[in-house]
């Protein structure tokens, strides 16, 4: 179940957040928007943030 909650964070995070500079960018502005969607990332440690960036790289 754990497993299924963490893959479904990762997914939903890969959505919003790129490695590069142009999608911080367009994070911080989306951000401002809509700031409901961005509390989960935030709640992430910075393991599971590299992984989302390595999983996002990979596509």
């Amino acid at each position: 179940m754990r497993k299924i909650m963490f893959l479904g964070l990762c997914i939903v995070s890969t959505l919003f957040l790129g490695t590069d500079q142009i999608k911080k960018k367009e994070y911080n502005k989306s951000m401002k928007k809509e700031p409901r969607k961005y509390k989960v990332y935030k709640r992430l440690t910075e393991t599971e943030k590299e992984m989302i960036y390595k999983m996002h790289e990979e596509k």
